[in-house]
């Protein structure tokens, strides 16, 4: 970890302090107080959407057509009205909307009323406002007519209220707004934003071309999206619901679609829970302002992923929350300019794929919890960090208990594949680590000042595989262990090397090979017996190594002897770091 060394000093003049001023020792504390569930969160949000809501039909012998052309529209039908090229409905009904029209724009103001406007061939642009504004009404649904191509422009400056709201979007509405059908629609925010709903945002069928100066699309009480196609370019958010007054609100629901997003900033934001169940996503941040947030997908009180396929190139991190995060399912790789997932509070994977190919710290949270799955971690800091407090990019980043508080973290694995390529230290617990089962892996950290494992408390393993190569300088074994755990160190070996560990009937109990030189080894798996002798080799023909160069139970031909180790007790090898890390996962920056 950055800084070890600094903070090992620092550690010691604090205790030193303590004493001379008679003042009580700080003692790391134990793991942090049990908070909300992300489950709990989850069941307080809709994730209903009404069949009505997906259906675009329409009886054409009751609707009303308004047709544009140029600087004039006409009307056929009653409850709409034209006034220049401007369309005005006021009353209950289906309008079905086409023509062009350079300075034009369609009013809503019905209260209590449920209007569907279909767009058939509509090409309108509002030089002064938003191409569509819903003034008032109970609800409007948007029906994109089959094969048709519509686009709504805005003009690129003005200045709209409705009440104390600022009208700032192309489609702007004041009531809850529903999109379906199978057309395609376009939408160019010129001044702002794309779309924007002050109620709740359905979407739920259709593709969409969004380009906007600010955000794509934002529904404030929710946005809830299946089955639709969405191109978003975004000179702000890309997605976005910002409901901050109401707990159960702010929150995005995307059950399936087609998402390719480009965003300044976050590309998918929730202020609530972001709950995604599915669909394909290629989303991009792009923001370089250190102060802005560039997130790939974040949900501000929690996030949950079970389904889907994502990739994931974010400048800040891939996917964020103030509060919990949860994968249960879902084919995700992420590139990331920092975390590649952080949670403030517990970040928990169940299963999927989940493959961080680039950021600073893999996983942070205060808690980790890895029940299974397959996980690959590429970072240049901490693979696994519980760092026991929030990271400096959130708008909640105070840490009361001082540079301490970060003890109060925990790491748990209890199944998984887990390989983690790291610059700084592999697994950092800033409290307690435990391993029940799985395969672990680490490959890496290289430098000194870091180690494969490093934790506060304590670190237990009662199950699974442990693999870990790196340096010796802050190397650490496991505290205690219901199963053979083996730590040795030496003069450093090339990247490269194969290291396979066999019985005394020649029996590979388990080969990994490196990608970084290292002078440490640490091995546990439930093979590996007290009273029992094992042989450590270099460079042997190992039968069945995986795509990560790692083989379980399995068989040898030559290689070179390395060393030999008998287990007089469950833990051999204690390494030389007192471990802990730098609070957080990292310096102050």
């Amino acid at each position: 970890m950055k800084n070890r060394r600094l903070f090992l000093i620092t550690v010691c003049l604090v205790l030193v302090a303590s004493l001379l001023c008679g003042c009580p020792s700080v003692t790391p504390q134990g793991t942090s107080a049990t908070k909300p569930d992300i489950k709990d969160s989850l069941g307080n949000i809709d994730t209903n959407i009404d069949e009505n809501d997906t259906n675009p039909e329409y009886n054409e012998g009751d609707a009303k057509n308004i047709v544009f052309s140029g600087e004039s529209v006409t009307v056929n039908g009653t409850g709409a009205a034209a006034q220049g090229s401007t369309a005005r409905i006021s009353a209950d009904g289906t309008y079905v909307l086409s023509g062009n029209s350079s300075d034009g724009y369609v009013i809503i103001d019905a209260a209590k009323a449920e209007i569907k406007l279909v767009l058939d061939g509509l090409n309108l642009t509002h030089k002064d406002g938003p191409a569509i504004l819903v003034k008032n009404a109970k609800k409007v649904t948007i029906t994109l007519a089959d094969g048709t191509n519509n686009v709504l422009s805005d003009g690129s400056s003005y200045q709209l209220y409705e009440g104390n709201a600022v009208v700032d979007g192309t489609i702007f509405a004041k009531a809850k707004l529903v999109f379906n059908g199978t057309g395609n629609l376009t939408v160019n925010g010129n001044n702002a934003h794309g779309i924007v709903c002050k109620d709740g945002l359905t979407i739920a069928g259709g593709s969409y071309n969004i380009s906007s100066k600010g955000t794509g699309i934002c529904g404030k009480d929710y946005l809830k999206i299946t089955g639709a196609n969405i191109t978003i370019n975004a000179g702000t958010d890309g997605l976005k619901s910002d409901n901050a007054e109401d707990l159960d609100m702010g929150y995005i629901y995307i059950q399936n679609g087609t998402f390719n997003i480009n965003a300044t900033n976050d590309a998918i934001q929730a202020y609530g829970v972001a709950s995604i169940e599915g669909g394909s996503f290629n989303i991009k941040t792009t923001s370089t302002l250190s102060s802005a947030s560039a997130k790939g997908i974040k949900g501000v009180s929690g996030v949950s992923i079970s389904g889907g396929d994502f990739i994931i190139n974010a400048q800040d991190d891939g996917i964020h929350s103030d509060g919990d995060i949860l994968i249960s399912q879902g084919d995700i790789s992420i590139s990331s300019g920092d975390d590649g997932v952080h949670a403030n509070s517990s970040l928990e994977i169940v299963d999927g794929n989940l493959k961080i190919t680039k950021s600073e710290e893999g996983l942070e949270a205060t808690d980790v919890i890895i029940n299974g799955g397959y996980v690959e971690i590429n970072s240049y800091d901490d693979g696994i960090n519980a760092s026991g407090g929030n990271d400096n990019n959130t708008s909640s980043n105070v840490r009361p208990g001082g540079m301490f508080e970060s003890s109060n973290g925990s790491i748990t694995i209890n199944g998984g594949y887990v390989i983690i390529c790291a610059e700084g230290d592999g697994i950092d617990a800033n409290g307690s680590l435990s391993i029940t089962g799985g395969i672990v892996l680490v490959d890496g950290p290289a430098s000194g000042g870091n180690g494969s494992l490093d934790y506060v408390s304590s670190a237990t393993i009662t199950g699974g595989v442990f693999v870990a190569l790196g340096t010796k300088d802050m190397a650490q074994n496991f505290s205690s262990a219901e199963q053979g755990s083996i730590l040795i160190s030496s003069n450093s070996f090339s990247a490269g090397t194969l290291i396979s560990v066999c019985d005394e009937n020649g029996n590979v109990i388990v080969a990994f090979k490196s990608t970084k030189k290292f002078a440490c080894v640490t091995v546990s798996a439930p093979e590996l017996k007290q009273g029992k002798e094992y042989k450590f080799y270099q460079n042997a023909n190992v039968s069945g190594l995986d795509e990560n160069g790692f083989a379980h139970n399995t068989t040898q031909t030559g290689g070179t002897l390395w060393t030999t180790v008998t287990l007089s007790s469950l833990i051999s090898g204690q390494g030389n770091s007192m471990g802990g890390g730098f609070p957080g996962g990292r310096p102050p920056r």
